[in-house]
């Protein structure tokens, strides 16, 4: 007990006065190298006496006892990373960099891209550069690197992704990208998108962005719709009121309002049933919209009254007045 009170105590200057003696004693005695270990690797998940007591502890049982920490396991390790404490995150990362990367999975390396100390996050990108075919089998969790804190983690997550061949973009994988919130991953989904979709895949997809939250994935789903993507009922109920909100913005997302107007107003011209639920939509811009919008969606109900004669339509045809005769 005195040989850990030296060794953490609250004076950094008495805990390296001490670090020769804590050495001395565990190679002494193997059990005793374990209890002190132990002791010491407990201290880190708590909170510090100073801003020094991390690297000191680290610094001692690296030089002390260093089979000890490489005998710790996976899980130990793991807990290690994943701590809030910084004395315990410092012994994981730096013990980590130790490890062969077949320790943890595909999904607790993305983790890892997050981690505060940057030779954890090296070591998983690292990871990612050795064994390709391992991540890109799993690349739905691979992926997951892209949400780390850190640009320079997600610029060379995204270089080594975009490597990848096409088959290991699955929906599936997309899918992960493009559920985020944030803007730098949503600007890499639209990326994504544009390069890596295929047509095939266009409908699962556009159902997904239509229920997405972030304007800026807007006119994304605007590009993607297609007859065939929007086929589906399930698809064309999620279609309208992302239609609204994207028709009723004011001077705003005009290249996806634009594409938004065009493609209902065909829909409608085709379709009396879409074109009664579709009427509505015209009705509120043709009062709220901008003078280049209201055009547009009179222009879009006259289409639908001369389409489909028993759509109700807030137009009334007047005749258009004579002229005298000069």
């Amino acid at each position: 007990p005195l040989a850990v009170a030296f060794a953490t105590a609250p004076s950094s200057d008495l805990r390296r006065a001490a670090r020769p003696l804590v050495a001395r004693l565990a190679r002494r005695d193997e059990a005793l190298s374990a209890r002190l270990s132990r002791e010491l690797i407990d201290s880190l998940f708590r909170a510090s006496p100073d801003d020094a007591y991390p690297k000191d502890i680290v610094d001692l049982l690296m030089e002390a006892m260093p089979e000890r920490v490489a005998a710790l396991d996976a899980g130990m390790l793991w807990r290690l990373l994943q701590a809030r404490a910084k004395g315990a995150q410092l012994l994981g990362s730096t013990e980590l960099v130790r490890r062969p990367f077949g320790l943890f999975s595909v999904r607790q390396i993305a983790r890892l891209g997050d981690h505060p100390h940057r030779a954890a996050r090296d070591w998983a990108l690292a990871a990612v550069r050795a064994e390709p075919a391992r991540f890109q089998a799993e690349a739905a969790d691979a992926v997951l690197l892209v949400e780390s804190d850190w640009p320079e983690t997600r610029a060379v997550a995204e270089a080594e992704f975009d490597r990848w061949p096409q088959e290991a973009w699955s929906p599936e994988t997309i899918a992960v990208v493009t559920d985020s919130v944030r803007p730098e991953v949503l600007a890499y989904a639209r990326r994504l998108l544009r390069s890596r979709l295929t047509p095939e895949d266009a409908p699962a997809q556009l159902a997904r962005l239509l229920e997405h939250p972030a304007q800026s994935m807007h006119l994304v789903a605007t590009e993607l719709l297609t007859e065939d993507a929007a086929a589906g009922e399930e698809a064309f109920e999620k279609l309208l009121p992302l239609a609204r909100i994207v028709m009723l913005q004011v001077h705003k997302g005009r290249v996806a309002k634009d594409r938004m107007t065009a493609f209902l107003r065909a829909k409608a011209a085709r379709d009396a049933g879409r074109a009664a639920r579709i009427a509505p939509l015209f009705a509120d811009l043709s009062l709220s919209g901008t003078q280049r919008d209201r055009a547009a969606a009179i222009l879009a109900l006259r289409d639908i009254a001369e389409a489909h004669p028993r759509i109700a339509t807030p137009l009334v045809r007047r005749a258009a007045p004579e002229r005298a005769a000069p």
